[in-house]
């Protein structure tokens, strides 16, 4: 199994609210060996337009993203293709007289109409019948990507298998109570009570986010803990090591594209940005009066996050599913993600909104 990374200060868990207090600034050991310095947080000035992007579009792309998650794909077997349609073709691509391997495929999905594919090719499958057989010649452009076919003369023989049309589902009372929970991890019943919770959803999050910024700032860390620190610098580098994999690369080279000298930097850069918030979570949670929790609680909260996020199909076990993430892994959800709403929730009532 491949280690889990990339994971983000995103909400994942709402949890109850208990007590709320404020803080001023001071000086403080969050374990034996991290400590930070905490700026007065007992105001927290969040700009308006952080949140006014939240509005009825926001919301109802929102669903339309949840319906699209479970709309279905049906083969249509018979008629003829239209501008719009997904359509499945196999073609062979002839230059001079030559059959170009690479310009041919034994079968691709092909959107008629997203301009995906060379000029003329695309509206050249409009009309022709499922099944169908035909030829389209195009010319490739002067100033064609690869030079290779720039200005040449193309015939491309395309049989045209299938069309592939995504039927969506109707938001009804009914879907909102069969897919709520699962896509939400919240079980709604009606239309009505969809939207309002997406749209608390959508201002929670923006809200939360622009007041973590605000808390960041007023954080400054002095020392970190060299145990998790080391176990986060290996889980950033492992990241980056999968990433660049992915893209067929090397650590250094992967790093470079995104802006580091070097691989360590990217991996330091990352380390930090965990440290920093695992430290602000564990101080706010403590400063605020949050109590204590167990094992038990952070178990429960990551059997939600697998049920939500797909993985209960891929382990059988809990425990199963720790040992494949790793100790980091666990170290950030623990610090950041099982923390995260329940403290921004207690903060919202120190907010002042202020104009840019």
């Amino acid at each position: 199994m491949k280690k889990m990374y990339a994971l983000s200060a995103a909400l994942l868990f709402a949890a109850s609210v208990l007590s709320a207090c404020s803080s001023g600034g001071s000086s403080v050991n969050i374990s034996d060996n991290d400590s930070m310095t905490m700026g007065d947080y007992s105001v927290i000035e969040v700009e308006r337009s952080s949140v006014d992007s939240v509005d009825d579009d926001a919301v109802q792309d929102s669903i339309d993203a949840m319906l699209a998650e479970y709309a279905l794909t049906e083969v249509i077997a018979e008629g003829s293709v239209e501008d719009g349609d997904d359509v499945y073709v196999s073609f062979v691509c002839v230059i001079d007289g030559e059959e170009i391997e690479e310009a041919s495929t034994d079968g691709t999905l092909i959107s008629v109409g997203s301009g995906d594919y060379v000029d003329g090719f695309e509206d050249g499958l409009i009309g022709a019948e499922i099944g169908e057989t035909i030829e389209i010649e195009i010319t490739y452009a002067d100033d064609y990507d690869d030079e290779d076919y720039a200005g040449r003369d193309a015939v491309f023989t395309v049989t045209v298998e299938y069309i592939e049309e995504t039927i969506t589902p109707d938001l009804t009372d009914d879907f909102v109570s069969g897919y709520s929970e699962e896509y939400w991890g919240e079980y709604l019943e009606t239309t009505d009570a969809l939207y309002e919770y997406v749209y608390e959803y959508l201002y929670s999050t923006a809200l939360h986010s622009a007041m973590l910024e605000v808390l960041q700032e007023l954080q400054t860390v002095e020392s970190y803990g060299s145990e998790n620190y080391d176990l986060i610098y290996d889980y950033a580098y492992g990241e980056l090591s999968y990433y660049a994999s992915s893209y067929d690369t090397d650590e250094e080279t992967f790093a470079a594209a995104y802006g580091f000298e070097s691989a360590e930097d990217y991996a330091v850069n990352e380390t930090v940005y965990f440290e920093d918030l695992i430290i602000l979570m564990n101080y706010l949670w403590e400063d605020l009066s949050l109590g204590e929790y167990t094992d038990a609680d952070v178990d429960a909260a990551l059997e939600i996050y697998m049920k939500q996020n797909g993985y209960s199909d891929t382990y059988e076990t809990l425990d199963e599913f720790k040992e494949s993430v790793g100790e980091a892994w666990l170290i950030i959800f623990d610090g950041i993600h099982f923390k995260y709403n329940t403290v921004m929730e207690m903060l919202e009532e120190n907010v002042v909104f202020i104009e840019e």
